[in-house]
């Protein structure tokens, strides 16, 4: 079961990794909602990963941003703007 772990951590680190690159080219602003759920989507995949490599300080920092991703959500979709 850790090698299908890995590569969904990996899988993980690729779905952050296009989002912030997505934002930083102005392809996706803070204000569309497939920010924070690329953001959830890809920090859940690395949480999975450090359930079979722990690795504290790293689970801490993947809760914190899929928390902070839920409350951009919410607060995309609470404006109703989420194509901004």
């Amino acid at each position: 079961m850790e090698p299908y772990a890995v590569f969904v951590g990996l899988l993980g680190v690729g779905v952050v990794a296009l989002a912030y690159g997505l934002f930083t080219c102005g392809k996706l602003s803070s204000n569309d909602w497939r920010y924070p759920v690329l953001n959830i989507v890809g920090t859940s995949g690395i949480l999975y990963s450090l359930a079979y490599s722990w690795n504290l300080p790293s689970a801490v920092m993947q809760v914190v941003w899929i928390a902070l991703s839920l409350i951009g959500l919410v607060r995309i979709l609470r404006k109703g703007n989420g194509h901004g």
